[in-house]
């Protein structure tokens, strides 16, 4: 099956430099497997229990080191991002958390309580069109090794002594730094970062290494005088509005985040957008930065009007940004939108592919695993991008002709045509995995499911039209 950002997944992990040729056919074997059924669990995706030990023996072989598993993929990503005249890299960090009750080699604590660790990823979006994901740029994980100590109530941020390149928060930096030199200045890369990312020595080191960020805003920070952020913004009037969809969200209250998430329903919301620029001096607690200043420009957006019991939008984006019009504004908003791409992601990560409920014993092996389901999760986000915005491109885009004739035969709850499009394609695989028409458009989970159905369908067809001809 291809995509219309690349050819067949395989190519995700083609030509893996992993010291021996055996260990890269065991790769896309691999990967071939779990990328047919990612949902399931290896002992359901394994035919026999020799293929089970294959895998597990792949994940834990301590010559296979993650970084080269993921690399093809990086890649191949480059490649995609060099075609477009912009991108866009969105960054975020996510907790896995594993079952407590299994002493696997190599955990670490979590911020919120539990066992497992961070990674902190960069996932190139097209800003064109619809923002199309084309595949993950870097990976940076982390393990805390002792729970988070607290004076006062609060989490110790800063341990005396301890060099700037060792602080968890500066894994912005590095993976801005590393995916921004990866690609040829022929790209324009513009660097998306939520509020955790609100940093004054961020800004500093992003601005010395020439790199592009809208970054959304924590603290309302002083600017000259004793006036504040918020202060300077109140007094200037919004330059214009914009109808946006907001999508539902469950809320959770999670103490170790600047911010919780508040419940909110899907509504389409009017945005008031201020543009203005600023002079942000050096924090006082930051004097071993040698920058006294830096010039920003901001955009606020802001709605209004919010329906009862729901929170308002209010974002506050720092950049690098021109917002000399309305268009740069709102330009900037949209950037910012995309970020919502890797939490997405993330999604297909933790559920599409269950990473969290692999029964893998050591922090190398998840690793590994990890990597594998990265390009997966990317390809699952694709196709839930496609079965949403591909109505005019032809479903021979991502299937083959007989691929198209064997969902034709096997789909039920849509009619396919003689010439069917990605997006009916995509609808077809979805109700094979239980979507209904009236429920909307589909989600990633059910093209999945689908998707596991329709392999399995695909390969029985072959299997027995080779056997015919034997």
């Amino acid at each position: 099956m291809t995509n219309d950002h690349g050819s067949d997944l395989s190519d995700e992990f083609r030509d893996a430099k992993l010291g021996d040729p055996r260990r890269a056919r065991r790769l896309s074997w691999v990967a071939e497997r779990v990328g047919q059924s990612p949902g399931l669990s290896f002992p359901k995706i394994a035919s026999s229990p020799s293929e089970l030990e294959a895998m597990y023996r792949f994940f834990g072989n301590e010559q296979v080191e993650w970084q080269a598993v993921l690399a093809p993929h990086v890649e191949a990503t480059v490649a995609r991002c060099e075609a477009e005249p912009v991108v866009l890299v969105v960054h975020d960090t996510t907790e896995f958390s594993f079952a407590t009750e299994d002493a696997r080699e190599g955990m670490g604590y979590l911020k919120g309580g539990g066992r497992g660790f961070e990674g902190h990823f960069a996932l190139a979006v097209s800003p064109e069109g619809t923002g199309v994901p084309l595949g993950v740029l870097g990976m940076l994980p982390y393990v805390r090794e002792q729970r988070s100590q607290k004076i006062g109530g609060r989490p110790v941020k800063r341990v005396k002594g301890r060099p700037r390149e060792e602080l968890e928060a500066d894994r912005w930096r590095k993976l801005a730094v590393s995916t921004e030199r990866r690609i040829t200045e022929a790209t324009k890369k513009v660097h998306v970062m939520d509020s955790a990312a609100d940093s004054y020595p961020l800004f500093c080191e992003l601005i010395d290494a020439n790199i592009s960020f809208v970054i959304r805003g924590h603290y309302d920070r002083h600017l000259e005088g004793k006036k504040r952020l918020s202060e300077h913004l109140n007094t200037i009037e919004s330059r214009m509005f914009r109808e946006v969809p907001i999508s539902a969200r469950k809320g959770h209250a999670a103490k170790h985040r600047k911010r919780s998430a508040v419940t909110r329903n899907a509504r389409q919301a009017t945005l008031h957008i201020k543009a203005t620029s600023i002079e942000l001096p050096r924090p006082l607690h930051d004097k071993e930065i040698t920058m006294p200043s830096i010039s920003l420009n901001v955009v606020q957006v802001l709605e209004h009007d919010a329906p009862d019991g729901m929170a308002p939008v209010e974002w506050t984006l720092l950049t690098t940004e021109p917002v000399d019009t309305p268009e740069a504004a709102e330009r900037v908003v949209d950037m910012y939108r995309a970020r919502w791409r890797i939490e997405e992601f993330f999604k297909a990560l933790k559920t599409g592919c269950a990473y969290e409920s692999r029964q893998l014993m050591s922090m190398h092996a998840l690793l590994n695993a990890l990597a594998v389901l990265t390009p997966i999760a990317w390809r699952l986000l694709v196709l839930r991008h496609l079965s949403r915005t591909a109505e005019d491109v032809p479903a021979t885009d991502i299937l083959t002709s007989e691929e198209v004739v064997i969902l034709r035969v096997m789909s039920k709850r849509v009619r396919l045509g003689p010439s069917p499009t990605v997006q009916e394609a995509l609808c077809a695989i979805a109700g094979l995995g239980g979507h209904l028409k009236q429920n909307g458009p589909p989600g990633w989970q059910t093209i999945w499911a689908g998707f596991a159905t329709f392999s399995i369908a695909v390969e029985a067809w072959r299997a027995a039209k080779t056997s015919d001809q034997s």
